[in-house]
């Protein structure tokens, strides 16, 4: 799972020289020919990544893609970002005032049978659900509230307010890939 920032740099004819950008790509300490410098309309940056944040991957879907999930890039526009902040303050509030219970959960199977093992969870289940639920699917990872959901929640406030400053400036873009 991506999320994309991208950076406008075409140069037109009518671009005055101190506001043009030179651009260069090398491959270690050679500059690459078969890439046209004067060609690169916009320079890309992975900004955030992640791994199996089956929550954020269901937000930015039916958010941002009309709830159609066909693994295209998705324009995740400043104010979408603004309010998946939000989003996220509010359940880290919950998280933070919550307890923790255990839970069994099925990890396998064999041809014994299925495969349990005990985990903690946080009690707020219901409240998550409602802000800012699980999504089940495959290669989409456990679908419980719990310290990894807890630990995504955190890493992606970090990141979007790392962005804040110039938010307005770029445009973003989602993308997963399984």
């Amino acid at each position: 799972m991506y999320l994309y920032k991208k950076h406008y740099v075409q140069n037109w004819e009518h671009t005055k020289p101190e506001a043009r950008r030179t651009i260069t790509i090398k491959k270690g300490n050679d500059v690459r020919e078969d890439i046209k410098p004067e060609r690169i309309a916009c320079v890309t940056e992975q900004i955030g990544y992640w791994r199996k944040f089956n929550a954020l991957h269901n937000w930015l879907i039916d958010e941002c893609a009309e709830g159609e999930d066909d693994r295209n890039e998705i324009y995740v526009s400043s104010d979408k970002l603004l309010e998946l902040l939000d989003t996220l303050k509010e359940v880290k509030k919950v998280i933070d005032k919550a307890k923790k219970k255990k839970v069994k959960v099925q990890t396998g199977w064999s041809n014994k049978g299925n495969t349990y093992a005990e985990i903690e969870v946080y009690d707020c289940d219901e409240e998550l659900e409602q802000l800012f639920p699980t999504r089940s699917g495959f290669f989409f990872g456990s679908t419980q509230y719990d310290d990894w959901y807890k630990a995504d929640v955190e890493k992606t406030i970090e990141l979007i307010e790392s962005e804040l400053v110039d938010i307005d400036k770029y445009d973003y873009y989602y993308q997963a890939s399984w």
